[in-house]
């Protein structure tokens, strides 16, 4: 016990007895004016090889191991998350299955956040 709460070291765990999200950033999502130029620049000039991409659409760089950087044109970010205007960044928080999200989820609402939930995408699909 540290004062007075139990150390809990399994993610989905921590979150359950706990109510609080384990701290982890996935993926940095770049909201770039222009992909094209975004991609000269990272990939061509800086030679940073890209993990996937989507020719018009995002490329993702890996950032290290489970992490990557996306870049994402500030439009379709935009009409991605659902709002008028993208921010200039994005921190994404991956979660293994609807359980995960739905914890993760009530922690953010029981710390007075207001969760942005992009629409249910699962692995494979």
């Amino acid at each position: 016990m540290v004062n007075g709460s139990r150390l809990v070291h399994d993610a989905e765990q921590l979150v359950v007895e706990t109510c609080r999200m384990e701290l982890r950033v996935d993926i940095v999502t770049l909201a770039v004016p222009d992909l094209d130029v975004a991609n000269r620049y990272y990939v061509e000039r800086l030679g940073w090889q890209p993990a996937l991409a989507v020719p018009g659409e995002v490329t993702f760089l890996r950032a290290g191991p489970g992490r990557m950087v996306a870049l994402f044109a500030r439009k379709d970010l935009a009409a991605d998350i659902g709002s008028g205007e993208a921010p200039a960044f994005d921190l994404g928080h991956l979660c293994d299955d609807e359980a995960d999200v739905d914890a993760v989820t009530h922690a953010l609402v029981e710390a007075d956040g207001t969760p942005a939930v992009a629409a249910a995408r699962t692995r494979g699909s």
